[in-house]
């Protein structure tokens, strides 16, 4: 079935990305590899009173249920036949179709042909066509309000340069090694005494150690490599 015809006013990632914009801040998304960090997520989330999503591939099914309803999610591709199952598991709010492997004519219209088909279904999409060297000003202007641009690999950032990458309208700023780092670090820290019933307290204080960080990250970002989301 059909979504209604104003299905963008209604999708969960779409309302988050606007208030970002009014707000002139962004909005930090984590890539979530298994259910501690999560919670983890969730509980620094509610400490810095800041939004966020989780991202995450059609394969984590089982997780979304746990997460969907009080943060938005957004699922990762890079292949028709798995985009086609997000769509159809409908937790999602967002897929990001990566088709950057390929050739750059093959790059582009394969996402054509996926963010159609999410698009009958209500789902924004995200397409990544590669690497964009240091014209975040110049591509804002091309791009003229007719989609949204999201940031990768920030590893190493400073905070002025977030600040100025979020003032040239970047609402959505995905995070992974920045928060995940401390976190993956503690458990090789600590793995051989550790229990494997993961304390999600003890989770939770790693990664709030990052609230600095988590909190600046929802007021700027970084530029390394552009997506642009294809629902404006």
């Amino acid at each position: 079935m059909a979504p209604p015809a104003n299905w963008k006013e209604s999708n969960k990632m779409l309302q988050i990305l606007q208030e970002a914009e009014k707000g002139g801040y962004g909005v930090v998304a984590i890539i979530a590899y298994n259910f501690e960090p999560i919670n983890g997520f969730v509980r620094a989330a509610e400490k810095a009173k800041s939004p966020f999503i989780t991202l995450y591939k059609s394969s984590h099914g089982p997780l979304l249920e746990w997460t969907s309803h009080p943060y938005r999610c957004r699922c990762y591709q890079q292949d028709e036949r798995p985009t086609m199952l997000a769509v159809e598991i409908k937790l999602f709010h967002s897929i990001m179709v990566d088709m950057s492997p390929y050739e750059k004519e093959e790059n582009l219209a394969k996402p054509a042909a996926l963010v159609k088909y999410c698009q009958e279904k209500g789902i924004a999409t995200e397409a990544e066509p590669g690497r964009v060297e240091a014209r975040l000003e110049q591509t804002r202007k091309s791009v003229n309000s007719r989609a949204r641009i999201v940031l990768h690999g920030t590893n190493g950032f400073e905070p002025e340069l977030m600040e100025e990458c979020i003032a040239t309208s970047c609402s959505k700023l995905i995070v992974n090694r920045a928060v995940l780092g401390d976190y993956y670090e503690h458990f090789r820290k600590h793995a051989p005494t550790i229990s494997q019933e993961v304390d999600g307290e003890t989770t939770e204080k790693v990664i709030s150690g990052n609230l600095p960080l988590l909190t600046l990250l929802c007021q700027a970002y970084f530029v390394m490599r552009l997506d642009l989301v294809t629902c404006p």
